[in-house]
Protein backbone atom coordinates (compact mmCIF):
# COMPACT_ATOMS: atom_id res chain seq x y z
CA UNK A 1 0.00 0.00 0.00
CA UNK A 2 3.07 2.62 0.79
CA UNK A 3 4.05 1.56 -2.52
CA UNK A 4 1.15 2.36 -4.64
CA UNK A 5 0.93 6.19 -2.48
CA UNK A 6 4.27 7.22 -3.58
CA UNK A 7 3.02 6.24 -6.87
CA UNK A 8 0.03 8.60 -6.61
CA UNK A 9 2.03 11.13 -5.03
CA UNK A 10 4.54 11.05 -7.86
CA UNK A 11 1.24 12.70 -9.93
CA UNK A 12 0.37 15.49 -8.08
CA UNK A 13 0.87 18.13 -10.52
CA UNK A 14 -0.06 21.73 -9.74
CA UNK A 15 -3.58 23.10 -11.49
CA UNK A 16 -1.31 25.50 -13.18
CA UNK A 17 1.87 23.04 -14.90
CA UNK A 18 -0.78 20.52 -16.60
CA UNK A 19 2.14 19.36 -18.61
CA UNK A 20 4.51 17.79 -15.65
CA UNK A 21 1.45 15.42 -15.76
CA UNK A 22 2.46 14.31 -19.20
CA UNK A 23 6.07 14.26 -18.37
CA UNK A 24 5.42 11.78 -15.54
CA UNK A 25 2.79 9.89 -17.56
CA UNK A 26 5.70 8.92 -20.35
CA UNK A 27 8.50 7.89 -17.44
CA UNK A 28 5.95 6.05 -15.86
CA UNK A 29 4.58 4.08 -19.16
CA UNK A 30 7.83 3.74 -20.13
CA UNK A 31 9.18 1.52 -16.52
CA UNK A 32 5.63 -0.20 -16.22
CA UNK A 33 6.49 -1.66 -19.96
CA UNK A 34 10.17 -2.10 -20.04
CA UNK A 35 10.76 -3.56 -16.32
CA UNK A 36 8.30 -6.39 -16.44
CA UNK A 37 9.68 -7.62 -20.10
CA UNK A 38 13.05 -7.08 -18.78
CA UNK A 39 12.28 -9.02 -15.80
CA UNK A 40 11.13 -11.62 -17.53
CA UNK A 41 13.85 -11.75 -20.34
CA UNK A 42 16.33 -11.90 -17.48
CA UNK A 43 14.85 -14.80 -16.09
CA UNK A 44 14.47 -16.71 -19.21
CA UNK A 45 16.75 -15.81 -21.74
CA UNK A 46 20.86 -16.79 -23.03
CA UNK A 47 23.56 -13.92 -22.16
CA UNK A 48 22.79 -11.93 -25.31
CA UNK A 49 19.03 -11.39 -24.24
CA UNK A 50 20.21 -11.24 -20.94
CA UNK A 51 22.16 -7.83 -21.67
CA UNK A 52 19.92 -6.41 -23.70
CA UNK A 53 16.92 -6.83 -20.83
CA UNK A 54 19.71 -5.39 -18.41
CA UNK A 55 19.89 -2.22 -21.18
CA UNK A 56 16.21 -1.64 -21.39
CA UNK A 57 16.44 -1.66 -17.54
CA UNK A 58 19.13 0.88 -17.10
CA UNK A 59 17.38 2.89 -19.75
CA UNK A 60 14.10 2.59 -17.93
CA UNK A 61 15.89 3.86 -14.93
CA UNK A 62 17.26 6.69 -16.64
CA UNK A 63 14.47 7.65 -18.53
CA UNK A 64 12.20 7.90 -14.63
CA UNK A 65 15.14 9.69 -13.17
CA UNK A 66 15.16 12.26 -15.90
CA UNK A 67 11.50 12.64 -15.76
CA UNK A 68 11.05 13.12 -12.14
CA UNK A 69 14.35 15.17 -11.41
CA UNK A 70 13.72 17.46 -14.16
CA UNK A 71 10.45 17.89 -15.08
CA UNK A 72 10.19 21.04 -13.47
CA UNK A 73 12.73 22.32 -15.73
CA UNK A 74 10.83 20.94 -19.07
CA UNK A 75 7.87 22.91 -18.16
CA UNK A 76 9.29 25.93 -17.57
CA UNK A 77 11.09 25.37 -20.99
CA UNK A 78 7.82 24.71 -22.17
CA UNK A 79 6.10 27.86 -20.48
CA UNK A 80 9.33 29.78 -21.73
CA UNK A 81 8.59 28.88 -25.48
CA UNK A 82 4.79 29.84 -24.94
CA UNK A 83 6.32 33.02 -23.47
CA UNK A 84 7.93 33.78 -26.87
CA UNK A 85 5.53 32.86 -29.41
CA UNK A 86 3.13 34.95 -27.82
CA UNK A 87 5.20 38.10 -27.48
CA UNK A 88 6.22 37.36 -31.23
CA UNK A 89 2.94 37.01 -31.97
CA UNK A 90 2.35 40.67 -30.39
CA UNK A 91 5.23 41.91 -32.47
CA UNK A 92 4.06 41.10 -35.70
CA UNK A 93 0.08 42.41 -34.83
CA UNK A 94 1.61 45.86 -33.91
CA UNK A 95 4.12 45.75 -36.59
CA UNK A 96 0.97 46.34 -38.94
CA UNK A 97 -1.75 48.06 -36.39
CA UNK A 98 -1.68 51.76 -35.52
CA UNK A 99 -1.04 51.89 -32.27
CA UNK A 100 -3.82 54.75 -31.43
CA UNK A 101 -7.00 53.50 -33.53
CA UNK A 102 -6.11 49.42 -33.84
CA UNK A 103 -6.58 49.26 -37.48
CA UNK A 104 -4.29 48.06 -39.69
CA UNK A 105 -1.81 50.28 -41.36
CA UNK A 106 -1.12 50.96 -44.95
CA UNK A 107 1.53 48.47 -45.53
CA UNK A 108 -1.05 46.24 -43.68
CA UNK A 109 -3.84 47.02 -45.94
CA UNK A 110 -1.60 46.70 -49.20
CA UNK A 111 -1.21 42.97 -48.31
CA UNK A 112 -4.84 42.39 -47.45
CA UNK A 113 -5.76 43.98 -51.03
CA UNK A 114 -2.72 41.86 -52.67
CA UNK A 115 -4.15 38.79 -51.03
CA UNK A 116 -7.89 39.78 -52.09
CA UNK A 117 -6.48 40.30 -55.76
CA UNK A 118 -5.04 37.34 -56.19
CA UNK A 119 -7.93 35.26 -54.53
CA UNK A 120 -9.97 36.93 -57.16
CA UNK A 121 -7.33 35.74 -60.27
CA UNK A 122 -7.36 32.48 -58.54
CA UNK A 123 -10.95 31.69 -57.96
CA UNK A 124 -12.69 33.88 -59.57
CA UNK A 125 -14.35 35.85 -56.28
CA UNK A 126 -15.20 39.81 -56.54
CA UNK A 127 -13.52 42.49 -54.56
CA UNK A 128 -14.83 45.76 -53.77
CA UNK A 129 -12.91 48.61 -52.10
CA UNK A 130 -14.08 51.21 -50.44
CA UNK A 131 -13.36 55.00 -49.93
CA UNK A 132 -14.62 57.06 -46.74
CA UNK A 133 -13.60 60.37 -47.03
CA UNK A 134 -13.45 62.05 -43.40
CA UNK A 135 -13.21 65.70 -43.32
CA UNK A 136 -10.76 67.44 -41.79
CA UNK A 137 -8.63 63.96 -40.45
CA UNK A 138 -5.64 64.19 -42.28
CA UNK A 139 -4.54 67.37 -40.83
CA UNK A 140 -5.19 65.66 -37.19
CA UNK A 141 -3.53 62.47 -38.18
CA UNK A 142 -0.43 64.51 -39.23
CA UNK A 143 0.47 65.98 -36.55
Amino acid sequence: MRHLRSLLRLFRVAPDRPDLLHVRSAALIAVAVSVPASLFVLATGNGIVRAIAVAFLVLAAATAHLAFTYDRVFASLVQQSSEVRRLVDDNLRLAGHDLLTGLPDRPSFFAHLEAALGARLRNGHEVAVGLIDLDGFRPVNDT
